[in-house]
């Protein structure tokens, strides 16, 4: 083989594992992805680029991305793979010097939440991705006539991609890189579990002002109370030492007297199932919703049901509902984006133990007895499993492709 087509060669290689890694990434999470594709259609002003199509238009794009790579780095099919990959990142390219130009308060998505980028870096790594691209296809060289090997491997990528896409739409993530993590611990949590034995106390005034509570300081009582706080007890939390604090989460919710209730969910065994579009729930949901919240009630934790819409108009939408009144005692509102977050399937569930994630459902396949048992039994356990799993799966799926790769 003659040094030019070696050296294109390996210029499609790195572009190709590029575009699988990323296209990967985004991939597995279709709403993560959709955010994503959704914050861009605030940006361009294009309203299509919303909702279910934000969704559905990131997933294919993410899949056709994932699939050039593998077929840049199988080697299969080279001129038309080769092509559509410089066009694809030429595109990317147009769009993140629009980024620079503009500059907006938004992350360019290139890995969804794996990997974040400053604008630059992405303009950059682009333009480096471009200039392999354009190496690889010019001049275009045949591949020699014996190519079978290629199309083996080319034939278990491409069983390996829709395997993962067909998962990655039938339930949550595998691994989670949102700041709703097992293992992180909610702040209302705080004063419990966050920090080792033999670290100071604080001690801090709860004050609450129109149904909310707030935590101060000897310093900034005076002040608080001339800002109309009125005092309603004095809590002893332990001071969080700096390399926790990057662990803490918030989540913050409201009863329907619009008061903060977060230390519902950071204190004993609680499982939370969570909508972030209400609207679309159906009477099946509602069923799947309520025998899940009882059958936690059951297991010895506290049952929640967060919501995106007002409870006012959750009301609404449970009237006739079977258990409509257990599920008005257990809903609580709060912000669209947590629920995303926390719960990447909508009505998903979530369980926690003294204010630490411990592990995530989707909607398709919701915690049996048994697997609430485990969590309220031992919830370090269920959390160390749940995150294991999730890592081992991704890993596999990156060395399945590399073992596909060394084929060739």
């Amino acid at each position: 083989m003659k040094a030019y087509p070696r050296i294109q060669k390996i210029a499609a290689v790195l572009v190709g594992a590029t575009l699988f890694a990323s296209g990967s990434l985004k991939m597995v999470d279709p709403v993560g992805t959709g955010l994503i594709v959704e914050e861009y259609g605030k940006l361009f002003h294009a309203g299509i680029l919303s909702g279910g199509f934000a969704r559905t238009f990131g997933f294919v794009l993410s899949l056709f991305e994932t699939i050039c790579g593998g077929a840049m780095l199988t080697g299969v099919y080279r001129r038309t793979f080769r092509g559509a990959a410089t066009a694809l990142i030429g595109i990317f390219t147009v769009v993140t010097v629009f980024l620079v130009v503009r500059n907006p308060s938004m992350d360019c998505g290139c890995f969804g939440e794996a990997v974040h980028l400053s604008h630059r870096a992405s303009l950059l790594k682009n333009l480096i991705l471009l200039g392999l691209c354009v190496l690889s296809i010019t001049p275009h060289v045949e591949p020699p006539a014996s190519g079978r090997t290629r199309y083996v491997a080319g034939g278990f990528m491409a069983v390996g991609i829709i395997v993962a896409a067909v998962r990655s739409l039938m339930g949550i993530p595998p691994y989670d890189f949102t700041e709703f993590a097992p293992g992180v611990e909610l702040a209302a949590s705080q004063d419990n579990s966050l920090v080792a034995a033999g670290d100071a106390f604080e001690l801090s005034f709860v004050y609450e002002k129109d149904g909310e509570r707030a935590f101060f300081d000897l310093d900034s009582i005076e002040q608080a109370e001339a800002d109309g706080w009125t005092y309603v007890g004095t809590e002893s939390l332990r001071r969080v030492p700096e390399s926790a604090r990057d662990e803490v989460v918030t989540l913050s919710f409201l009863d329907r007297s619009d008061r903060l209730r977060d230390s519902l969910a950071a204190r004993g065994n609680v499982l939370i199932v969570s909508f972030y579009d209400t609207a679309r729930a159906d009477e099946a949901a509602w069923q799947r919703t309520l025998e899940t919240l009882h059958r936690a009630e059951k297991a010895g934790m506290r049952p929640l049901l967060l919501v995106e819409v007002s409870l006012t108009d959750l009301d609404r939408m449970l009237e006739g509902v079977p258990g409509e009144d257990f599920l008005k005692e257990c809903s609580f509102q709060t912000d669209r984006r947590k629920l995303l977050a926390l719960n990447r399937d909508n009505g998903g569930a979530t369980g926690f133990s003294e204010g630490m994630l411990v592990k995530k459902w989707g909607v398709r396949k919701m915690p049996s007895d048994e697997a609430l048992e485990e969590v309220v039994a031992d919830p370090v356990e269920a959390m160390m499993v749940s995150g294991s799993r999730g890592r081992m799966t991704l890993q596999g799926y990156f060395l399945y492709a590399l073992a596909v790769a060394l084929l060739l």
